[in-house]
């Protein structure tokens, strides 16, 4: 039975019309009884259409049961709330409050139910808009390159970190979350760097600084730290992004070692002209006294000593060379076997250690520049002899390698392998990975220039060079060369053997190697005349060749301060004759033309310092070459 009369009815829609929220009154039968404005305009219905009619009548009947038990319990006196999504014919899909309350009559038994729903759509879309923003910026957060912390400002306590924060601290999310951030840093730290981040806000601006956080295991990494201070409401956070410098630093220490060998590089550049010039008069001259003397009784072995003090100099020079941009290796094949115990013999004179061979019978020629794989070995079997106090075995060896799985692929031709082993005090574990930086030593007068030398000889071959060592347990160096495709024909040539008579013309800005040519080279069966720089060089060849009797061959010293140098004359006399005849010859290998002299049309090259020995096989060898 309806209890409400017209009055009431009427009293009841005046007092619900204004209100925003969809309001309505439904009676114990559920007939809809009271409805207000915004109620008929969300069901696209007139008041007429909706009064008196059941809810199954307007809503259908698979709505009506589905919330007939929320009504059934309201009229059973209790108060119903939910939330749902809801299609309304005149205002679309909404997102809805609803409450449910039982309506109580004058004689104080429920006799309906007061229904007011409330749109919440646009909260429910900006409470879906903040979830998926939120789950955005977690979702950043969480997958950042770099370790992320935020903390409370007050307190200092962290309480949240991403996956790189875990890496980087080396501590589950768990055990981060709780700890001061003071703890982050190793002991003494924290503070400077609350000052400067405290510095930074105070100025308004991000802070910005390198320090460093202790991991778990005590491990120290240095880290660029970002921190700013947040506000979430009335909460103050600050939020920390730590960047991992380690490889970084690496980086950094890559440069500064190539900025060393660039120092290296310029300041060997400037000496090593003038030096290995230098060196190139005293050792041609060693080699002329050498032929003038018996080769017994003390002159000869002052000769044979002084020869040996230049080749430790010519190593020196060598030894900076290697650093310099002109340290490119000058290869052709060499046949290695007998020259092996040649310059260990070098290395070890004068000391009571001794060198015990295993070289293969069958080993291939290397492809190498025969000067820098001497000095490379020599520097080696040197360093394995001071290692044993002067005293002990070296044991050097040499095998054929076809490839090498450690840093090298397999190679046409395959690789031949030097090693050079002592019994002397090893490595200390913690030195291992410095020992081929430049000036890196141990020893009290040491260079620290050897074994960078070495590593950068073999390098420059594209090879490879190992060392296993234990301290106590002596070193074991392997140098991986590539191996020659051709095999070296070492049938020992006369100085001028089937080149006597020949004409050849030198230029150099040296005088004292102008004289020792002109002294060495008729010695050998040649003739020769001699140039200070290309302008003269060039005269005198065309000067012959006009006479109808032409040089055979023309040796061009590449640098001439001041002057016409031999690349400049090289491209005159080619002008002039193609098929011009030349070598070069220079103090260090800073151009191209050196290590590749073959693609400039010449038929040889010979660095500075050289012997009597060296300059005629490079003359016989330039004159053989067709």
């Amino acid at each position: 039975m309806d209890i409400l009369s017209v009055d009431t009815i009427m009293k009841f829609q005046r007092f619900i019309a204004p209100a925003p929220d969809h309001i309505s009154i439904v009676s114990r039968d559920y007939r809809y009884m009271v409805v207000n404005d915004v109620y008929l305009a969300a069901h696209g219905r007139k008041r007429e259409e909706i009064v008196g009619r059941t809810v199954a009548d307007l809503l259908g009947e698979e709505i009506f049961l589905r919330i007939k038990g929320y009504l059934d319990s309201a009229l059973a006196g209790e108060v119903v709330n939910f939330s749902a999504w809801i299609d309304f014919a005149g205002t679309g899909r909404r997102y809805m409050n609803v409450v449910y309350y039982p309506f109580i009559g004058e004689d104080g038994e429920v006799s309906g139910i007061v229904v007011n729903s409330r749109d919440l759509t646009e909260l429910k879309d900006a409470q879906e808009r903040l979830r998926q923003s939120e789950e955005k910026y977690r979702h950043l957060f969480e997958h950042l390159n770099d370790a992320a912390l935020l903390a409370d400002a007050s307190t200092g306590v962290l309480l949240e970190t991403n996956k790189k924060g875990e890496e980087l601290l080396g501590r589950p999310r768990e055990e981060i979350i709780g700890m001061h951030q003071s703890a982050l840093h190793p002991s003494g730290k924290a503070e400077e760097y609350r000052g400067k981040f405290a510095l930074h806000v105070d100025r308004g601006k991000l802070a910005d600084y390198v320090g460093e956080v202790e991991r778990k295991d005590g491990t120290i990494v240095i880290v660029h730290i970002s921190a700013e201070a947040l506000s979430l409401g009335d909460k103050k956070l600050i939020l920390g992004i730590f960047r991992d410098l380690t490889e970084v630093k690496k980086l950094e220490a890559e440069m500064l070692k190539a900025q060393k060998l660039e120092s290296i590089g310029l300041l060997a550049g400037g000496i090593a002209h003038e030096f290995n010039n230098i060196l190139t008069g005293i050792y041609g001259n060693i080699s002329l006294a050498k032929m003038m003397l018996c080769p017994t009784g003390k002159p000869y072995e002052a000769i044979l000593r002084a020869e040996s003090a230049s080749l430790r100099a010519g190593d020196l020079t060598k030894q900076l060379l290697t650093f310099s941009r002109g340290g490119a290796p000058v290869k052709k094949a060499v046949s290695i076997a007998p020259l092996i115990p040649e310059w260990c013999a070098v290395a070890s004179r004068g000391a009571q250690a001794k060198c015990e061979y295993d070289i293969d019978e069958h080993l291939r020629d290397a492809y190498i520049d025969e000067g820098q794989v001497s000095q490379a070995v020599r520097n080696l079997v040197m360093n394995a002899v001071e290692a044993m106090d002067g005293s002990g075995v070296v044991r050097v060896a040499a095998r054929n390698e076809d490839a090498f799985s450690d840093g090298l692929t397999a190679r046409k031709g395959g690789y031949v392998t030097v090693s050079i082993g002592d019994e002397g005090r090893g490595i200390k574990e913690e030195d291992l990975p410095r020992i081929f930086d430049p000036f890196f030593t141990t020893k009290e007068r040491g260079s620290g220039l050897g074994l960078s030398a070495v590593y950068s000889i073999v390098k420059g071959h594209e090879g490879h060079l190992t060392v296993k060592s234990a301290p106590g347990r002596g070193s074991v160096f392997i140098m991986y060369l590539p191996a020659a495709l051709k095999t070296v024909d070492n049938g020992e040539a006369g100085g001028g053997l089937g080149t006597s008579g020949k004409k050849v013309l030198l230029m150099d800005d040296e005088e004292m190697i102008r004289e020792l040519a002109a002294e060495i080279l008729p010695s050998l069966g040649y003739e020769v005349e001699v140039s200070r720089d290309g302008d003269e060089a060039v005269k005198k060849y065309t000067k012959a060749k006009e006479a109808g009797v032409p040089f055979d061959l023309v040796i061009l010293d590449l640098t001439v301060p001041g002057g016409t140098g031999g690349k400049e004359a090289l491209a005159r006399l080619k002008e002039m004759d193609p098929g011009v005849k030349a070598m070069v010859s220079s103090g260090y290998s800073n151009d191209p033309i050196m290590a590749d002299y073959g693609r400039y049309g010449l038929k040889g090259a010979i660095a500075k310092p050289f012997n009597m020995k060296g300059l005629s096989e490079a003359v016989r060898s330039a004159l053989s070459d067709n």
